[in-house]
């Protein structure tokens, strides 16, 4: 190679000595043609190649990393906006639940008596401690929580218990009781069953509020519901009068046992 570039100068200094330009045009073609220069550009451009290839292939690999992250992050960035919604929404059930329940705790006896007074369908179901409330946010949850129906059980059972309690306002044993009395004893048939529904309805309303919109939303355990037919919610409610009225005369009768020894008393 060393004489074929001794040649090339030697033609170039021809050529400016005034020489013909033809012999080092030729000396040149010889030398391009030559096998050591077709295999020193072969390998000049497979190293270019290859070095080409491998960049490419490095550039590949971190756009679809940095691709790859990317989804990943917009998927958590979605997933964590959902639960951020599904948490307030949460929240926001939890405390119509809480009110619902709290709404027949703070009920006093004559009012509760008074609504057991109220006639037709759509009065009745609005006189009930607790239905619209519970009413509108089984709807609410339905639509933004994909709750289940567990809200709609309990709020058809609090519905048959009230309807049930009202057919023993008007009973001959309650009637001949004093005003205050009647009131208290219809108090007691409602709460027989309506502290036990209300109790879960608070439960569930406490653990939306504190769910943090991630993972099942809470509910309310089926096993804890009861499983009470609603053909027998009269039968049911019945017996509870009688047991209601049984106490009631036996604390009398001891009343005036007690009286009847210790006059002073």
């Amino acid at each position: 190679m060393t004489s074929r570039w001794t040649c090339a100068f030697s033609t170039v200094a021809a050529v400016i000595s005034g020489e013909t330009s033809q012999s080092w045009l030729e000396a040149l073609a010889e030398y391009v043609l030559s096998p050591e220069a077709i295999g020193a550009l072969a390998l000049n451009v497979t190293a270019a190649g290859l070095a080409f290839a491998g960049a490419w292939w490095l550039v590949r690999r971190q756009l679809r990393h940095d691709r790859d992250l990317f989804r990943e992050q917009l998927t958590a960035a979605r997933e964590s906006r959902r639960a951020e919604i599904r948490r307030l929404a949460a929240y926001r059930l939890g405390e119509s639940l809480i009110g619902a329940a709290d709404e027949w705790y703070g009920m006093s006896p004559a009012e509760a008596y008074e609504r057991l007074g109220k006639t037709g369908f759509t009065e009745r179901i609005r006189a009930t401690p607790g239905a619209d409330a519970i009413s509108d946010a089984r709807d609410r949850a339905e639509h933004e929580l994909d709750l289940d129906d567990t809200l709609t059980r309990v709020w058809r059972l609090k519905l048959v218990w009230w309807d049930a309690a009202q057919t023993h306002r008007n009973d001959p044993r309650v009637t001949a009781l004093a005003g205050s009395a009647q009131r208290s004893v219809m108090f007691d048939l409602v709460d027989q069953q309506f502290t036990e529904y209300d109790g879960l309805v608070r439960d569930l309303g406490v653990q939306l509020m504190r769910w943090d919109g991630e993972g099942d939303l809470p509910s309310i355990p089926a096993s804890a519901i009861p499983k009470v037919p609603a053909d027998r919610f009269a039968e049911m409610s019945l017996s509870v009068l009688d047991g209601i009225l049984t106490r009631r005369q036996e604390r009398l009768e001891k009343q005036r046992a007690k009286k009847a020894t210790d006059p002073h008393s």
